[in-house]
Formats: structure tokens, C-alpha cells, sequence
């Protein structure tokens, strides 16, 4: 009988534990997190300690609300005299809104062009078309 009475115990310390693990949420500074239930946004998390509900809540993005460097290649541009101009640029970019970031931002997927070495012409059409 002890040892039924312990291994109910054991599995019972596991299961709070679980619990616990699921429902707080340590959110670090600079970082911001969504949070779905049953896949659907509903909160945002700013900085701090926060407590959710387990099985029903469930973090969907960590995202970093630092302002990052996006490095623009080097482009040969051609103005209305005639003249070639070397552009080089450098984008400084800052999520302001973690819940537009997340849902509206990603599925457009705006940044893409500036890595993929597309011409400042090419995004134009792009954008345009």
C-alpha cells in the first residue's frame, strides 16, 4: 500500500508542476508575446510576469521589439543626366505593435525584397503590381 500511496503522489507532484510550468509566463524585456486561445489571438504579453491558462492558452510568437539593421545591397542607378550613381542604404526597422507584427506583418512578408537583391526598380513593380 505505501507503495501505490507514493507513486500517487509522484504523478501528482508531476502533474502540478506541468501545471505551474503552463501557466506562468516570464516575458524578458524587449520582448513582447502573443498569446492564442485555441489558435486564435486574443492578448498580447508585455514584459513581466503573466499567468495563463493551460491547454486553452498557448504562446504564438515571441517577438523581439529591438530595432534591427536591414543592410540594402549596393545598386547602380543611372539618373535623368546620364550619370551613374552608386546607392548603398541601410533600413533601421522597429516593431511597434507585436500583434500586427505577428498576423498582419508576416503574411506579407515586406522585407522580403530587401534581401532577395531585387533592384529598387524591380520592388517598385512589385509593390505596384
Amino acid at each position: 500500500m505505501d507503495f501505490a500511496f507514493t507513486g500517487l503522489v509522484i504523478a501528482a507532484v508531476v502533474l502540478a508542476l506541468i501545471l505551474v510550468t503552463g501557466t506562468i509566463k516570464v516575458v524578458p524585456q524587449s520582448m513582447e508575446y502573443t498569446v492564442q486561445r485555441f489558435g486564435r489571438y486574443t492578448r498580447t504579453l508585455t514584459p513581466g510576469l503573466h499567468f495563463i491558462t493551460p491547454f486553452i492558452d498557448a504562446v504564438g510568437f515571441k517577438i523581439s521589439m529591438r530595432e534591427r539593421v536591414v543592410d540594402v545591397p549596393n545598386q547602380e542607378v543611372i539618373t535623368r543626366d546620364n550619370a551613374m550613381v552608386s546607392v548603398d542604404a541601410v533600413v533601421f526597422v522597429q516593431v511597434m505593435d507585436a500583434a500586427q507584427a505577428a498576423y498582419v506583418f508576416v503574411r506579407r512578408d515586406h522585407l522580403r525584397f530587401l534581401h532577395d537583391g531585387h533592384s529598387v526598380h524591380e520592388r517598385g513593380e512589385i509593390r505596384s503590381g
